[in-house]
């Protein structure tokens, strides 16, 4: 017939869902003449289900959300993404989208630029890459190139299936920009300035709020929050940042580590008290590598690349013989020599 019911039944929400070939989302094809409203509605939607998990997340208590919530709502919202499909060993499609915000645009810029390398770097050339391998090469990216604040954060497993798709393919995953999604039409924060700016009392606020869901440019709030619930909850929240200013997101970390204390600690859980000193002392140790030539060089062996995947950065004192997570203690190994220090 002309047109069908699909009904999902999903018991985990943190696989994504594409029912067609995502290529054909964006370029079109003959079965598809696309005008740009309703392309654009496509894509709301699926930004929509990338953000179901985050939105749930904020309403749920028990859940810490305040890095995220601090963060203006506006870069909360994807700039475009890597959407692409690849073959499962079993021999199943598997379609997949990566959502892309300004927090993680360039970090995977660099990695779309580095896969090659990174590949060469573990002298893979297999179809499909075993666990141990995609845990291996994720560990590698993230240290290279998801160091630092990035709020939203970048997906582990986001980062796994863009080297599974490039393992079979040898190319990089197209990227789509979301170009034409007004992404200031969606910004709850600049609906709550203009509350704010306005006095509004409750009854006059409501209305007005009820007024935006129901005809907000054809709905896309709607399309982009699902439920009113999630739109309500995430304008209280900018409502608060405007009264309260956004030091109320501060109030609960008591907790501060001094560099000092930090400097015991090693750069993978210096990562979660300071994510921007792990990366100064990584850019440092690159930087103290790097020959007249512009070539990073392995302190163990002399190995020489222009391409940091191919080194991991290493305490020249090992912490456990009181070795400190400091500039003056770091230096940078291939994986090979790496690998024998270790084992030593």
């Amino acid at each position: 017939t002309a047109s069908a019911y699909i009904v999902s039944f999903v018991d985990h929400w943190n696989e994504h869902i594409a029912w067609v070939n995502p290529e054909s989302i964006f370029e079109g094809n003959n079965d598809f003449q696309d005008n740009d409203p309703e392309r654009i509605k496509r894509e709301l939607r699926m930004i929509a289900i990338s953000k179901i998990e985050e939105f749930a997340s904020i309403l749920d208590d028990s859940v810490d959300t305040s890095a995220l919530e601090k963060v203006p709502f506006e870069q909360r919202i994807p700039v475009g993404m890597y959407a692409f499909t690849y073959l499962e060993e079993s021999g199943m499609d598997h379609a997949y989208q990566v959502m892309v915000y300004d927090s993680t645009q360039t970090a995977y810029q660099d990695l779309m630029e580095a896969l090659p390398a990174l590949f060469d770097s573990f002298a893979i050339s297999e179809e499909y890459l075993t666990e141990s391998q995609l845990a291996e090469m994720e560990a590698q990216c993230r240290d290279t190139f998801f160091c630092g604040e990035m709020v939203p954060p970048y997906e582990e497993r986001d980062v796994r299936n863009i080297l599974k798709y490039y393992a079979q393919y040898e190319t990089a995953p197209q990227f789509y920009t979301f170009a034409d999604v007004d992404r200031s039409k969606l910004d709850v924060g600049k609906i709550a300035q203009y509350i704010w700016d306005e006095d509004m009392g409750q009854r006059k606020k409501t209305e007005y709020v009820d007024s935006v869901w129901d005809s907000n440019d054809d709905n896309m709030l709607r399309l982009f929050f699902g439920r009113k619930l999630y739109f309500l909850r995430q304008l209280d929240i900018e409502l608060m940042k405007i009264s309260h200013s956004k030091d109320i997101f501060d109030e609960g970390n008591n907790v501060k580590f001094g560099t000092k204390a930090l400097e015991d600690l090693p750069l993978n859980e210096i990562r979660k008290y300071n994510p921007e000193l792990e990366k100064t002392l990584r850019a440092k140790a690159f930087e103290n590598a790097k020959d007249a030539d512009g070539f990073y060089c392995c302190a163990g062996c002399g190995k020489k690349n222009r391409s940091k995947v191919y080194f991991q950065v290493d305490h020249i004192i090992p912490m456990n013989a009181g070795g400190k997570s400091v500039a003056e203690n770091l230096q940078i190994l291939c994986r090979q020599c790496n690998g024998v220090k270790g084992d030593r």
